[in-house]
């Protein structure tokens, strides 16, 4: 992936593979969301990030297993929408709770 970034006028532009580490910023623009949501995320433990110099940074492979774990989340979601729900009454009669 290549991000690029304005910076004092001037166009940069730096190549980034999994293990490349990206600040909060570029990290928020590649989840598409905000810098906050982000912070929140890692605060709830759903983003691995770490500290490097004082600055909490964030992998592309963590960004990447974030979004892939979110597509997974929304697919269990959809799938039990279908599902008959059982009062917690009936399942502990049941199980004789």
């Amino acid at each position: 992936m290549t991000l690029v970034r304005e910076s004092r006028g001037r166009r940069l532009e730096r190549k980034v593979g999994p293990r490349g580490l990206l600040t909060l910023e570029e990290a928020a623009a590649v989840l598409a969301r905000p810098v906050t949501m982000v912070r929140q995320s890692i605060r709830a433990g759903f983003l691995h990030a770490r500290r490097t110099g004082g600055h909490l940074v964030v992998t592309l492979g963590a960004c990447q297993r974030y979004l892939r774990d979110e597509v997974e989340d929304r697919a269990a979601i959809h799938a039990r929408r279908h599902q008959r729900r059982y009062p917690a009454e009936e399942v502990h009669a049941e199980l004789g709770l």
